[in-house]
């Protein structure tokens, strides 16, 4: 049994593709890769959409910082290397 969708605009029931809001939408199956057809409320499948690109940003981060401390790390290497050269080349 199927609950009935309540439109957030109007606090009615969803009249589905007589409502401008509704589209079709092709999405791929993440597990199988296979295209499939979707119909959404845009309204409502835009939370949805805002949290996924939340999840890739936060993915986006941590991979920024991952590549920021290899590079502070390697730098300091570099500066300890060239430190230890001119401190052995003034004695």
């Amino acid at each position: 049994m199927h609950e009935k969708l309540r439109c957030p605009l109007l606090n009615k029931d969803c009249i589905q593709e007589k409502c401008a809001w509704w589209v079709k939408t092709l999405v791929k199956n993440i597990q199988t890769g296979a295209m499939q057809e979707s119909n959404n409320c845009v309204v409502m499948k835009q939370f949805e959409v805002a949290l996924e690109g939340i999840h890739y940003a936060k993915g986006t981060q941590a991979a920024v910082e991952d590549s920021r401390n290899e590079t502070v790390q390697r730098q300091d290497a570099l500066l300890g290397m060239i430190t230890r050269r001119a401190i052995a080349t003034q004695e």
